[in-house]
């Protein structure tokens, strides 16, 4: 792992390998930025054919699994990023039915844990948390911040309550936590 530089701003994104992360990531590089880019360990799946070649080498690349907090801890404080983008996930909503305890455990207890590692190695870390329509479950659109939100699958509900703990960790610890309210979206990178 190499250290950032003093003169650029230096982004962590967890899940750097998928639509949003791809393209978050090659956007970062191109503003010249320091990303680092967070994969979980080998083995455990990973496809970097997203990525554009120049983007596979302009990352500093670092394995951690969001549902290990102290190895997420570890390499946030080395990497000391000034924006952490949290888009890991169970993304395939069907799927969240036959997993509901991996769909909890990766979407709401592992944003939790970001949260948490961003709160002890890099407080002053704006932090960006993936949020989902499926929040609103079957609520009518038109649907903005105001609309009830009433999840009708494991993933809607794990979505829910991440959405609302980085509500929690704004009001108790002051900590900058965005959530991005992310409605279906399409790009040749997006898995089937």
């Amino acid at each position: 792992m190499s250290f950032p530089s003093a003169s650029a701003k230096h982004a962590f994104i967890i899940g750097p390998t998928g639509q949003d992360g791809s393209y978050l990531a090659d956007m970062l590089l191109g503003k010249e930025y320091e990303v680092w880019g967070c994969v979980r360990p080998r083995g455990q799946g990973r496809d970097l054919s997203n990525l554009l070649p120049e983007t596979v080498d302009g990352l500093h690349w670092v394995e951690a699994d969001i549902n290990d907090s102290e190895a997420l801890t570890s390499v946030l404080a080395q990497c000391q990023p000034d924006e952490v983008y949290n888009l890991a996930a169970m993304s395939f909503v069907p799927a969240s039915w036959p997993s509901v305890l991996t769909a909890m455990e990766t979407n709401a207890i592992g944003a939790v844990r970001v949260f948490e590692a961003c709160r002890k190695a890099c407080p002053e870390a704006r932090v960006y948390q993936a949020s989902s329509s499926e929040m609103f479950g079957n609520t009518p659109p038109p649907q903005d911040e105001m609309t009830p939100m009433h999840p009708v699958s494991p993933y809607g509900v794990a979505k829910l309550a991440a959405h609302r703990m980085a509500h929690v960790y704004r009001l108790s610890y002051g900590q900058f936590i965005a959530c991005g309210l992310l409605f279906n979206h399409e790009s040749p990178r997006r898995g089937n």
